[in-house]
C-alpha cells in the first residue's frame, strides 16, 4: 500500500457534472451554478421531473462557451446541506456571500415553471451570491411540447444577462438539444433524481430505447457500472456514446477513468488527451491526465499537463497539489514544498496539502518540521489516517522512538482496521519494544487479512527464529515463498537457519545461491554464502563471492578480510603440498589484502591475529610477534591472538612467555582444546615437565573425548618413557 501523497482522486463524472472554463483575455469569466428548477404547482408532482432535467439541459448546452464556469449539480446540492441552506436564503447577503465562498461562485441560476394544461411558464433569477442581487428575471410562456426550444430561449437569455460574447460555433452549440424526444428526457430526468442504482439503470435504459441516440444517458448509464465497478458493461457504454458523437468529451474522460482503474495507464492517457482536444477547457481531464503520467513514472509530462491546468485554472488548488506530487517522485522536495504552500495559500484548510509537505520533511531529513505539519495535519483533520501511519514510520525508522510509532500505527489501526500494513508496521515497533507476543498478535492478524502477504510471513519467522522455535520459522519462510517465489529475504533466511542451527552447509548454501539469483548483488547473501564455503572449505569458491561483494563496496573491510583468510589457506595447502613458489604469492596476496583492510578498519584485531598466523605459517614467528602483540593491545582478551601468541614465542624457545599465553587462553576459553594440547606438548617436549604434561594431556582428552596417540602417550609418561617415544 503506498502512502506517500495525497493525489487527485479521479472523478467518475455524468453528463451533468461540468468544470469550469479559464477567463477569455478581454472578458471576466463567470462562474455559475444552476439549481434544479422549482415545480410552483402545488397541486401536482407528476412533472417533478422537469426539475432536474430542465438544470441538466442548460449545463448540457451551457458547458462548451468558453466564459462560463458550471459547478457540479452534487457539489451544490451538499453545500447546500452542509450549510443549511435554502432557497429563500439566496437573497440574504451573508448567507449568500458563504455559500459563495464555500462553492467559488458568481452566479447562482434560480427558477421555476409551472404546467397548465398544454402550456408551461418558466422563470429564472439570476442572482449574484456575493451582493444576493438579481441581476437578471426571464419569464417565458410557451407550449410544453416547444420546451426545448423555451430551454434554448433560456440560455441564450442567461449568457446575454452576463454580458458574454459568444462566437457563433459556441451560439450553434447553445441550440443543440441532448435529446428531441419529451418522453426521453422525462425517463433521464427521472433517473437523476433517484440514488438507487437498479432504478437509475432501468430509467436511462429506457431513456436510450426511447432515443437510441441519446448520448448523455449511454453516458451517464455507463458511469452507474463504473461506479460499481463493472468497468467492461461501462466502456461498451461509452464506445456506444462515442458512435453518436465522437466529440463528445465526457465519454473520452469516463474511458481514461476506466483504464486507469484497470491499470492501462497509457489508454488512460490517450482517452483524457481527448478529452481535452474536444473540450481544451476542461480542467478536470487535465488534472486525471496528470495521475495518468504519474502512474506511468513520465514525471515530465506530469508537470507539464499540470502546468497547463494550473494556467487554465488558477484558483483549483488540485493542480498545484499533483505538480508537487510530480515534483516529489523527483525527489525535487524543495520545490514539491512551494506547490503544497500554494494549495494552502488557496486553502488554509488543505490537510492534505499539510501532510505531503510534512512527507517531503521527512524525506529531507527535516524531522522536527515534518513532525510539525504531521501535527498541523491532525489538527485540521483528527481523523487523517494516512497522517499517524506516516508519523508511526517516521518515529520508527527514522526517530528510533518504537513506543510513538506504536501509538501511532494503533491510532492508524483505529480508521484503517482492514489494512494489514497497519497491523505490520505495529508488530515491527512491538518487536523492537520486546513485547514479542504482542508483535507476534500483529503479525497474525495482518496475515489473517492477507494470508499471502510475505513480509508479514517472512518478519513472523524472524520471531519465531530469535524465540528458537525453528520449526515453525522453517514453515513461515517456506510460506513466504509459496506466497512469492522471489521473495529474496526467505531464502537469505532459510539459508541463516541451515548453517547455523541445522549445521547444514549444503543447503545453506543452496538458499543463498536462490537468494542471488534473484539479485546477484546482495550483499548480506554474499556474506552468508562466502562464510559458508569458509566452512566447507572451499576456497576459490569464497574468493568468488568475496571478490563479487568487494566489487560492491570496495571500502568494506570484511571482503577484505575475509580475501585474506582465504588466500592464507590456499597458501597453507599449497605449503604442505611442497610448491611453496605458490604459496609464498597466495600469501602476498593475502597480505595485501589484509593490510587493505587494516587501513580501512585500523585497531582490527582479527586484523592483526592473521597477519601474525601469515608470518607464522610462513615460518617467522618473529615477525608474527609483533602483530599479534597489535592484536592484544586492541584486545586484550582476544584468544586466538593469545594462543597463536604462545605458540610463536614456544618456536622462538620463549617458553615462560608461551606458558603465560597458553594459560591465558584455558582462562578466557576454558574448552579451547588446542591451548591445552599446546601447554602439554610443550611440558613434554620442550621443558620436559612430564606431571604437567599429563594434566593438560588429561584436559585435552576431556575436551575432545578419545585420541589413541595421546592416551598412549600418557601411559607412556606415567610408566616413565620419554617424549621421544612418543
Amino acid at each position: 500500500m503506498r502512502r506517500l501523497l495525497i493525489p487527485f482522486a479521479v472523478c467518475i463524472l455524468a453528463a451533468m457534472v461540468v468544470p469550469g472554463a479559464p477567463a477569455a483575455e478581454t472578458i471576466t469569466a463567470k462562474t455559475v451554478a444552476i439549481l434544479d428548477f422549482e415545480n410552483t404547482n402545488t397541486e401536482t408532482s407528476q412533472d417533478d421531473w422537469l426539475c432536474a432535467g430542465m438544470a441538466e439541459t442548460l449545463i448540457t448546452k451551457l458547458r462548451q462557451v468558453r466564459d462560463l464556469r458550471l459547478v457540479e449539480r452534487k457539489q451544490i446540492i451538499k453545500a447546500m446541506e452542509e450549510l443549511d441552506f435554502s432557497a429563500s436564503d439566496f437573497f440574504d447577503s451573508e448567507k449568500s456571500e458563504q455559500l459563495a465562498r464555500f462553492l467559488k461562485v458568481d452566479v447562482l441560476l434560480v427558477g421555476g415553471f409551472q404546467h397548465y394544461g398544454d402550456a408551461i411558464r418558466i422563470t429564472a433569477r439570476f442572482v449574484d451570491v456575493n451582493t444576493g442581487e438579481v441581476l437578471k428575471a426571464v419569464d417565458i410562456t410557451g407550449e410544453m411540447d416547444e420546451i426545448f426550444g423555451l430551454q434554448d430561449e433560456l440560455a441564450l437569455k442567461l449568457i446575454e444577462s452576463l454580458g458574454i460574447e459568444t462566437t457563433r460555433r459556441e451560439r450553434k452549440t447553445v441550440a443543440v438539444n441532448p435529446t428531441t424526444s419529451l418522453s426521453a428526457l422525462e425517463l433521464y430526468s427521472k433517473a437523476l433524481k433517484t440514488d438507487d442504482d437498479d432504478e437509475q439503470i432501468a430509467l436511462l435504459r429506457q431513456a436510450i430505447e426511447a432515443d437510441p441516440e441519446y448520448k448523455e444517458a449511454y453516458n451517464d448509464l455507463a458511469v452507474v457500472y463504473m461506479n460499481q465497478g463493472d468497468y467492461a458493461t461501462a466502456i461498451d457504454l461509452l464506445n456506444k456514446a462515442l458512435d453518436v458523437d465522437k466529440s463528445y468529451f465526457l465519454p473520452h474522460f469516463n474511458l481514461g477513468v476506466c483504464y486507469y482503474q484497470l491499470g492501462r495507464f497509457d489508454e488512460s492517457a490517450r482517452s483524457h488527451k481527448r478529452a481535452i482536444e474536444e473540450n481544451e477547457n476542461y480542467i478536470i481531464a487535465y488534472l486525471a491526465l496528470v495521475e495518468a503520467y504519474l502512474a506511468q513514472e513520465d514525471y515530465r509530462h506530469a508537470i507539464e499537463v499540470a502546468r497547463q491546468a494550473v494556467e487554465l485554472e488558477p484558483s483549483e488548488p488540485r493542480g498545484y497539489n499533483l505538480w508537487g506530487n510530480a515534483l516529489y517522485a523527483q525527489q525535487r522536495y524543495e520545490e514539491a514544498i512551494e506547490k503544497y504552500q500554494q494549495v494552502i495559500e488557496l486553502n488554509p484548510e488543505a490537510a492534505y496539502a499539510y501532510y505531503n509537505i510534512a512527507n517531503c520533511y521527512g524525506q529531507t531529513g527535516e524531522t522536527d518540521k515534518a513532525l510539525e505539519f504531521y501535527a498541523k495535519t491532525l489538527e485540521i483533520d483528527p481523523d487523517y489516517a494516512l497522517a499517524y501511519y506516516r508519523r508511526a514510520s517516521l518515529y520508527h525508522f527514522t526517530l528510533h522512538d518504537a513506543s510513538k510509532a506504536a501509538v501511532d500505527f494503533a491510532k492508524y489501526i483505529q480508521y484503517e482496521e482492514g489494512d494489514p500494513d497497519g497491523y505490520i508496521g505495529l508488530a515491527r515497533a512491538y518487536a523492537e519494544l520486546g513485547r514479542t507476543d504482542d508483535a507476534e498478535e500483529a503479525y497474525e492478524t495482518a496475515i489473517d487479512l492477507q494470508p499471502n502477504l510475505p513480509d508479514a510471513l517472512n518478519e513472523l519467522a524472524n520471531l519465531c527464529f530469535d524465540d528458537e522455535d525453528y520449526d515453525r520459522a522453517e514453515r513461515l519462510y517456506l510460506r513466504t515463498l509459496e506466497a512469492n517465489p522471489d521473495f529474496i529475504f526467505a531464502y537469505h533466511n532459510l539459508g541463516r537457519l541451515y548453517a547455523y542451527v541445522r549445521g547444514d552447509q549444503d543447503t545453506a548454501a543452496s538458499y543463498f545461491e536462490k537468494a542471488l539469483a534473484i539479485d546477484r548483488n546482495y550483499a548480506a547473501s554474499l556474506v552468508e554464502i562466502s562464510l559458508v564455503e569458509l566452512r566447507r572449505e572451499r576456497w576459490d569458491d569464497m574468493i568468488t563471492w568475496l571478490m563479487r561483494g568487494r566489487k560492491l563496496d570496495p571500502e568494506d573491510p570484511f571482503w577484505h578480510y575475509y580475501l585474506g583468510y582465504a588466500y592464507d589457506e590456499k597458501a597453507n595447502a599449497s605449503r604442505a603440498e611442497g610448491n611453496t613458489g605458490v604459496a609464498q604469492r597466495y600469501a602476498e596476496t593475502a597480505e595485501k589484502h589484509l593490510k587493505e583492510a587494516d587501513r580501512l578498519n585500523p585497531g582490527d584485531p582479527d586484523v592483526y591475529n592473521l597477519l601474525g598466523n601469515l608470518r607464522l605459517n610462513s615460518g617467522e614467528p618473529a615477525k608474527a610477534v609483533p602483530y599479534y602483540e597489535q592484536a592484544l593491545e586492541a584486545n586484550e582478551d582476544h584468544v586466538f591472538a593469545n594462543v597463536n601468541l604462545g605458540t610463536a614465542n614456544r618456536q622462538l624457545g620463549r617458553y615462560v612467555e608461551a606458558e603465560r599465553c597458553f594459560k591465558r587462553t584455558l582462562t578466557l576459553a576454558p574448552e579451547y582444546a588446542f591451548a591445552a594440547y599446546q601447554l602439554a606438548e610443550m611440558y613434554d617436549e620442550d621443558l620436559h615437565q612430564p606431571d604437567d604434561a599429563v594434566t593438560y594431556y588429561k584436559r585435552y582428552i576431556q575436551l575432545v573425548g578419545e585420541d589413541e596417540n595421546v592416551q598412549a602417550r600418557i601411559k607412556e609418561i606415567e610408566r616413565g618413557g620419554t617424549s621421544d617415544e612418543f
